[in-house]
């Protein structure tokens, strides 16, 4: 019988029973649908039944010559049944011969019928149903969505497949036509195209000239990779040159219409090996994409990624290393070139998701004067021992090049000088960076002698494998017992020279260190010095944002001065960990000039900061830096560094400034009487985090408000006790007699709009032995345009210059003088004015006497009078 056909539904009860349930139930729906499936389900048995048994086995004959495979044909013997055995002949006179051989064995019978199905037992109770659950309610029915539409149809697949390129050549092209090439890591598809090859492509990774003429083959992809151009996917094979084609065909496409490049060079998240320096250079098209890339760099003293004269170039997810025999000086160059003779520009480069990982002599990551940049989560791990390679470098002036890294050198592009001077280097930010220069070996140290020099013992073989040797730096942070050598005022970097090296014993000096009189080690660990983190230079505004560094027996961010023009805005924002001196260094010139940094921010991130000595060093030049701007907040610090802020107060000027710290001992550098030089506390604010103190330098903070007060200070104390205070402190090194302490003047325009201080407040201090000191609090005026003492209060004194008026009118005087202080009694008693008396003709003694009594009196009164204005000082 034919195949059975599937069963075919044509009615929704469902549908039905949420939609329509007012209408008849459709029954004859349900019963067309019934006989549906009890018709599939009869010719699905009756098909059963036409190859199967009812013991379960194939029906006889239901395996035919035909329905086996050729191959299971071949297997199956020629040889047909055996026939009768013939009658017996009469037997021999002759003795008995020997027994034949035995036949073969006939065929088996037929086997019997099955016999007949016995009676079905009788069934068992059944058991007790358990009580139905409560039917939740039906939720209604949503609305039936549209049919989607049609997705769009997949790419026919090859029509053959070949498997080498010269294989491919030979095809007969056609329209349409595809071939899938088989050839190592050239697999791929090919189109057939009826043109003339649109790029230059001798190495046949995208474009396979036909053997006939006006056909080639094209492979249709966006992202490129070596595997196309002869590349080997085995890591430990060269690809250089596969590499460098991929990118010379990837330059080729660049089309207007298009705005950037037909193709992205990448490496399909695959590793490829290079001995050679990879040519990414003079790309000044917008839109070059190099995506999902790595490559193991072998390419000794040679940049690995070569982007000199890059313009508008972008990357993703890309890995680069560097061997640390073969070791490249650059894994990843970003920035200028020459080109007869003229510095080109590079205007922009966005780079995310980077790993620049092993060796780099020089840099990891070398910027120049790329202009404007936009770098995010960027991992970089330089683990070079040389202690003057970074993780990364930024420069406007070739300068630093020079100077920091000794030179750089590129196969294929001419690269600036430092007699080009400063290029423009105007916007930069890296955002979530990792910079590390993390030590490619740490041995733990087992010992450290009291002596000079003090001699150091680690494991013997751990010393030979290190490959450490004399003339070394080492450095040391980390012992318990003998911390002298850790840093400190002791040895302030604890970077230490290694000398006569006993790779036998496993022992070495610390050269010129005498740890005679130092304290017991117990244990701790000596690692390389490694170089810093990140090298600045001439940047019009750079942002590092919620990054991390690491450096051993350096700081992480290195700032030049010293070449080109001066930096601005400069953020840094990261979480430091130096184990060293301090997190920054200033770079000053070598001569007695001043240079500015105008706007620096450091926002020092995190709990496992060790600040030393300092948190902006500076180098051992004789020229110094302003910062203006200054930013500082360090969110965490365990301990005050031995110079607080900055390791040489001569050597920097803070010009408006706002420092905040979580430790009020770390202001010494601010308080301690002496410790600047050239001015440098200039306007600024200064929070420490464990007090209430807020110190304020300089003049130029202004306070405005036209309605409320525009400064307020304020006390919550509920006690009886003094306060808020306002402090203003003379902080002097040398105080004297006469020292003025402060004033506070009152300022307004005049007529002409300038500005005029009216009145004021002046203290002093009178006398500065101790014990014995004196104060004076003195009220300035100004009158007919000159500022003059209108009084003072000294002591339980108040002075005034002139009188003391009521309502404009004057109560109290100058002094007047020339009084003779009169002699005689004088009368404070009860006094009773003379209300004098009618006098006779006649003499009369009583009256007489009261007469000579009220003049005695009141002469008495007046002596008193002027005796008290005498006191008073009124008269003299």
């Amino acid at each position: 019988m034919p195949s059975p056909t599937k069963p075919k539904l044509t009615y929704s009860y469902v549908a039905f029973q949420q939609e329509q349930q007012q209408n008849p139930f459709p029954g004859t729906q349900l019963q067309a649908d019934l006989a549906e499936l009890t018709r599939a389900a009869g010719d699905t048995i009756d098909a059963l039944a036409d190859v199967r048994r009812s013991d379960g086995k194939l029906q006889n004959q239901s395996v035919t010559p035909d329905s086996l495979a050729l191959a299971t044909l071949a297997l199956i013997t020629g040889e047909g049944a055996t026939g009768p055995t013939g009658p017996t002949g009469p037997a021999g006179a002759g003795a008995t011969g020997p027994t034949g051989l035995t036949g073969a064995t006939g065929p088996s019978g037929l086997a019997g019928a099955v016999g007949a199905t016995g009676a079905t037992g009788p069934a068992g109770a059944n058991g007790t149903n358990g009580s139905n659950g409560a039917v939740g309610a039906t939720g209604p029915t949503g609305v039936t969505g549209l049919t989607g539409a049609t997705g769009p149809t997949g790419a026919t697949g090859p029509s053959s497949t070949v498997a080498t390129r010269t294989a491919m050549k030979a095809l007969t092209p056609s329209a349409g036509a595809s071939v899938y090439l088989t050839e190592g890591a050239r697999a791929g598809v090919f189109w057939a195209v009826n043109a003339s090859i649109p790029f230059s492509d001798p190495s046949e990774g995208v474009y396979v000239a036909s053997n006939t003429s006006g056909w080639y083959w094209e492979r249709r992809v966006y992202k490129l990779h070596p595997g196309m151009f002869g590349g080997n996917f085995d890591v430990t094979v060269d690809s250089g040159t596969a590499i460098n084609a991929m990118f010379t065909f990837a330059k080729l496409t660049y089309s207007a219409a298009a705005g950037g490049f037909l193709f992205a060079a990448s490496t399909d998240g695959r590793w490829y090996k290079s001995t050679v320096s990879i040519d990414a250079t003079g790309i000044q098209q917008p839109g070059f994409n190099i995506l999902n890339f790595r490559v193991a760099g072998y390419c000794t003293g040679k940049t690995l990624l070569d982007c000199a004269g890059g313009n508008v170039l972008s990357g993703s997810d890309i890995h680069l290393t560097g061997d640390a025999t073969n070791t490249p000086q650059c894994l990843l160059y970003l920035g200028r070139d020459k080109v007869a003779g003229v510095v080109r520009a590079a205007p922009s480069n966005t780079f995310q998701k980077v790993t620049l990982n092993g060796y780099a002599s020089k840099a990891s990551l070398i910027q120049f004067a790329s202009e404007v940049s936009d770098l995010s989560g960027f991992y970089i791990d330089n683990k070079s021992k040389n202690a003057n390679s970074y993780c990364y470098v930024n420069a406007g002036h070739w300068g630093t090049i020079d100077t920091y890294l000794g030179g750089m050198t590129s196969d294929y592009a001419t690269l600036p000088a430092a007699t080009d001077s400063s290029q423009s280097n105007i916007l930069h930010k890296i955002d979530m960076p990792t910079l590390m220069r993390n030590v490619p070996w740490t041995l733990a140290v087992t010992g450290v002698t009291k002596a000079n020099p003090a001699v150091v013992s680690v494991n013997a073989a751990g010393l030979v494998s290190s490959g450490l040797a004399n003339g070394d730096k080492v450095f040391i942070h980390d012992f318990a017992g003998m911390t002298e050598l850790n840093p400190g005022t002791t040895n302030a970097t604890a970077v230490y020279t290694v000398a006569n090296i006993n790779t036998g014993a496993g022992t070495f000096e610390l050269s010129g260190i005498n740890s005679t009189a130092y304290t017991t080690f117990t244990s701790g660990n000596v690692r390389p010095q490694m170089g810093p983190c990140m090298l600045l230079n001439g940047c019009a505004a750079f942002s590092w944002d919620n990054g991390y560094g690491l450096s051993y027996g350096n700081p992480s961010v290195v700032l030049d001065m010293n070449n080109g023009i001066a930096m601005r805005d400069v953020s840094l924002g990261w979480q430091h960990e130096p184990k060293g001196r301090a997190p920054i260094r200033v770079d000053q010139p070598a001569t007695a000039v001043q240079t500015v940094l105008q706007g620096l921010e450091l926002d020092l991130l995190g709990q496992f900061q060790t600040f030393t000595t300092c948190i902006i060093d500076s180098n051992t030049a004789l020229g110094n830096t302003r910062i203006d701007n200054l930013k500082l907040n360090v969110r965490y610090m365990t301990t005050v560094p031995s110079s607080s802020i900055v390791g040489s107060p001569a050597k920097f000027v803070l010009n408006a400034f706002d420092i905040r710290v979580p430790l009020t001992a770390a202001m010494q550098d601010f308080t301690a009487t002496g410790s600047w030089a050239d001015g440098l506390a200039q306007k600024g604010v200064f929070v420490a985090g464990d007090s209430s103190v807020v110190t304020v330098f300089g003049t130029d903070y202004e306070y405005r408000n036209n309605s409320i007060p525009a400064q307020a200070v304020y006390s919550d104390d509920g006690s009886a006790n003094d306060g808020p205070y306002y402090d203003l402190k003379r902080n002097s090194a040398t105080p004297a007699n006469g020292d003025g302490l402060g004033v506070v003047r009152y300022l307004g325009n005049n007529a002409s709009v300038s500005a005029v201080a009216y009145a004021q407040t002046r203290a002093r201090a009178l006398l500065v032995a101790a014990g014995g000191e004196a104060g004076r609090l003195e009220f300035l005026t100004i009158s007919g345009g000159v500022t003059g003492i209108s009084g003072y209060a000294q002591g339980t004194l108040i002075n005034a210059a002139g009188s003391f008026t009521v309502a404009s009118t004057q109560v109290v005087g100058p002094r007047a003088t020339g009084w003779t202080a009169g002699t005689g009694t004088a009368l404070k008693g009860a006094f009773a004015a003379y209300a004098g008396q009618t006098h006779t003709g006649s003499y009369v003694q009583a009256t007489v006497q009261a007469l000579d009594n009220a003049a005695r009196d009141a002469s008495q009164r007046v002596k008193a009078i002027e005796d008290a204005l005498r006191t008073h000082g009124l008269i003299n």
